[in-house]
């Protein structure tokens, strides 16, 4: 075979550094192309099999400047060379995954494309190439690859939620639950029986809370709730106090869209008093990297009584709105390691919103979800779904919560440098702000035919009483013999 010219070589290693994406908007794919792993290998003809094997696009390219062995193989490469080959990459604006610590001269279209070769080789630990090694991709990131190797991630995500979305738990019960409707704040959010938080030291006829367990296959442990009334602050505090919960995560704001969602528990100005619970605010701290969206304070519970008062680390979530999710997934990734940091294990993570299934849902399953992953790259995060309403009833209210949950997962892995924030992973978080932006512009158009509707109702209502009273007046006039 006729030896390569210089040219000729130069063009083949640009051609192996273009990202191999079928996502690729210069070259769209055939509307007739099937996923990789989904193709059948063709029959090759004669004078096809005769045509060298080109070169892969999923390894790095060959240094121009390497030296040749006799066998045919490949000294290694100097570190001028490699440094070389970096300079080139970066300005090429490849992005780096990193693995265990380590970032390799990768970029995810490479990666997707080595997922998409292994599948069709039928090989269940595909390997990831970097400079003369070969990684072994975690769970993780192979969960993260076959979620967005799919281009149609967005859709199938909120297909699949709708799919399932009136999926209730195993075991339904909740005989407590309607025993105790003056301590719900809403009368259609269930507290099962099979994990319901019972009141410590308290008589069978005033141990219960509208509160539920949630296991984590590591011994993590949450407990999740509605948001306290007036009447049940103190068996709030009680629960905290008696379970020795270490941490608080608040998801809602006390007043939103002037209703009550949570009655004010704390009060970081002044002391409280719950019954024999005093509260007082010892401390404010900053989290670093999440800025004014999630407050952290400190509180000491003491009761009275007890030598020894508790302290708990209380989180407030400001921006996550009701039946909705915030755009920036980035604070509660934030959050997720801080609250792992703090608690769960010697005492448990309390997390609750107005109602204590949506917001409070999606975050606990946030972590549950972290915690399938690492153990199966082919968990479905609905089974995830199913496994937390089996504990806590009607857990995650709707697409975008579900949506959100999957954006903060990747996130957490970008966080953790398991997948990279680039490529991949910005396009499915790009589709999903567009789709919340969207969802918001909705609602909040309903919000304002509804407030049109109301008021005109009341105005009307008015002008309805206004012609009674003028009627009756006039009927008294005519009685009395009054003259108009």
């Amino acid at each position: 075979m006729p030896a390569e010219s210089k040219d000729q070589k130069k063009n083949a290693i640009v051609d192996a550094i273009k990202p191999t994406s079928t996502m690729n908007s210069a070259q769209p794919a055939a509307p007739h192309c099937k996923p990789a792993n989904k193709m059948k290998r063709r029959k090759t003809s004669k004078q096809e099999e005769k045509t060298p094997e080109q070169p892969k696009n999923t390894a790095l390219p060959k240094s121009p400047t390497a030296k040749k062995k006799p066998s045919g193989g490949v000294l290694p490469e100097t570190k001028d060379e490699i440094a070389k080959k970096d300079r080139n990459l970066a300005k090429s604006g490849k992005s780096a995954l990193s693995f265990y610590g380590r970032n390799d001269l990768l970029n995810d279209d490479a990666l997707l494309k080595q997922q998409q070769e292994a599948e069709s080789s039928g090989d269940d630990q595909p390997k990831v190439k970097g400079r003369g090694s070969e990684i072994a991709q975690d769970n993780r990131s192979k969960w993260a690859l076959n979620l967005l190797a799919n281009p149609d991630a967005y859709r199938s995500i909120g297909r699949e939620f709708l799919k399932n979305k009136t999926y209730q738990a195993a075991n339904p019960d909740a005989t407590y639950f309607c025993a105790n409707m003056n301590k719900n704040r809403y009368g259609d959010t269930r507290c099962l029986d099979v994990t319901r938080v019972i009141l410590k030291g308290r008589s069978p006829e005033d141990d219960y809370i509208n509160a539920n367990w949630i296991h984590l296959d590591d011994g993590f442990r949450y407990i999740c709730t509605q948001g306290p009334m007036e009447e049940t602050s103190e068996d709030f505090w009680h629960m905290i106090f008696t379970e020795k919960a270490l941490v608080i995560v608040m998801i809602c704001n006390f007043i939103e869209s002037n209703e009550e969602k949570c009655y004010r528990y704390i009060n970081p100005s002044k002391k409280l008093t719950f019954g024999p619970f005093k509260v007082t605010h010892r401390e404010k701290k900053t989290i670093e990297g999440i800025g004014e969206e999630i407050s952290l304070n400190c509180f000491e519970i003491a009761k009275e009584g007890e030598k020894e008062p508790h302290t708990i680390h209380h989180f407030q979530c400001t921006q996550w709105n009701d039946h909705t999710a915030p755009t920036d997934p980035r604070p509660y990734a934030i959050l997720l390691k801080k609250v792992r940091e703090l608690g769960g294990k010697d005492g448990p993570v309390v997390v609750h919103c107005s109602a204590g299934i949506g917001r409070s849902g999606s975050f606990i399953m946030m972590d549950l979800a972290l915690q399938k992953i690492a153990k199966d790259p082919k968990t479905s995060l609905i089974s995830v779904l199913k496994e937390t309403r089996n504990q806590r009833a009607s857990a995650v209210q709707g697409i975008l919560q579900y949506l959100f949950i999957h954006i903060v997962v990747l996130d957490t892995l970008v966080l953790s440098g398991t997948i990279s924030k680039d490529g991949l992973y910005q396009k499915l978080l790009s589709k999903y702000r567009g789709g919340l932006k969207a969802m918001e512009a909705k609602q909040a158009k309903k919000k304002e035919e509804k407030d049109r509707d109301e008021k005109g109702n009341k105005e009307e209502n008015n002008n309805n009483n206004n012609a009674d009273g003028k009627s009756t007046m006039c009927v008294s006039g005519i009685a009395s013999g009054e003259k108009h």
